[in-house]
């Protein structure tokens, strides 16, 4: 086991540990959120919208990097 590889497995014992310690609700809709598959179809109507949006905007040029993106949101 590389040590990477090892403090990987730590990490995840960790949240193990932790996961399992918690009676926090929240949490734990949370972490199910994050393993949950959602597909195309099970986006609303307005949701798909603003991607398809938001892909026409990037394939039309009107785009920013990333970098410039947290600039913006740090001058608010």
């Amino acid at each position: 086991m590389t040590a990477s590889s090892s403090n990987l497995a730590a990490r995840k014992l960790s949240l193990i540990q932790l996961l399992s310690s918690t009676d926090d609700e929240t949490v734990i809709a949370q972490i199910e959120n994050i393993f949950e598959k959602v597909s195309w179809d099970d986006l609303s109507d307005e949701i798909k919208e603003s991607i398809e949006r938001g892909i026409k905007d990037a394939n039309e040029g009107r785009k920013i990097s990333f970098d410039e993106f947290l600039k913006k949101r740090r001058n608010r």
